[in-house]
């Protein structure tokens, strides 16, 4: 689903409002909860990481099961040389978290609970186009449909929790097909789950953040949202339109509501590339000591 432009700060802050009025909070009778994915440039639809990497270096997403399990067990086995505290290691969906928090490619999307966290990371990075992107995602239209396709008959229980039991991590990685390399019995379908682990780091917690987690990733992301059915409006496209100015104006807007790189990512290489974004302040361009009038 997709809509007009978005070309200012107001419009973006309108666009915004209707994912929190509780008249849209309803979708055949079930509450919905948006999480939202932003990005910097006119791309058709949002990929993983994962599939990014692996269609840089093969023609298709055929190995991309194998590909995962070896990366995943070449970061568990050195990961110890350089953190303290490491997940239990059945724990896969907090391995794959700390695989993304240090730039790997693995199948979760990145996404927030924060429709205007969402806006900040399409907006960071210019692009030649002037185009970016903030995607909707109900997360709870895609995990009863998930649910369904994994043939779970309570839809109001959420399957693939992670309440840090091994029981927890045992159906998440059944219902994600996580096996040993090689091995010939991963069980695989396709849908679209909303998780998070157990544990929240310090980042996950600062961008209300949440994975999007596809069964399947011998087939793209997109492809695995097509199985859950027809989405309508459960998944929505909106695209902002801004020159140097009015994209400038809108940094200043969100750097008001404490949302910059430095918030984001609360560390010292989180600070120095705030400072990219920082230019679009004001008084950055101002003589010290002077006042605008």
């Amino acid at each position: 689903m997709t809509s007009k432009p978005i070309e200012d700060w107001d419009q973006l802050l309108k666009a915004s409002l209707k994912y929190y009025r509780s008249k849209s909070g309803r979708r055949d009778g079930f509450i919905r909860r948006w999480v939202f994915r932003g990005q910097s440039g006119d791309f058709p639809f949002p990929r993983t990481s994962l599939e990014r990497c692996v269609l840089s270096h093969h023609d298709t997403l055929k190995k991309a099961a194998l590909i995962e399990a070896n990366l995943l067990r070449e970061f568990q086995r050195r990961a110890h040389h350089y953190l303290q505290h490491l997940p239990h290691k059945e724990d896969t969906l907090t391995w794959l978290a700390l695989i993304r928090h240090f730039g790997a490619p693995a199948r979760i999307l990145d996404c927030s609970y924060s429709f205007f966290v969402a806006a900040y990371f399409a907006l960071e990075r210019p692009n030649d186009s002037e185009v970016y992107k903030i995607w909707a995602f109900d997360a709870n239209w895609c995990a009863r449909q998930s649910q369904d396709n994994l043939e779970i008959e309570d839809i109001t229980y959420d399957h693939l929790r992670q309440d840090g039991t091994r029981e927890g991590f045992s159906r998440f990685n059944s219902a994600m097909g996580f096996v040993e390399p090689g091995s010939d019995n991963r069980s695989v379908k396709s849908f679209v789950f909303p998780a998070n682990p157990f544990q929240l780091n310090e980042r996950l917690t600062v961008q209300q953040g949440v994975f999007l987690c596809p069964g399947d990733v011998t087939i793209s992301l997109k492809e695995n949202l097509d199985e859950l059915g027809s989405a309508g409006d459960a998944i929505q496209e909106l695209t902002i339109k801004l020159n140097k100015r009015k994209r400038r104006a809108i940094l200043q807007h969100l750097y008001r509501m404490t949302i910059d790189r430095a918030s984001l990512f609360p560390d010292l290489q989180g600070f120095a590339e705030s400072l990219n974004t920082k230019v679009a302040l004001n008084w950055i361009s101002r003589v010290p000591g002077t006042i605008d009038f």
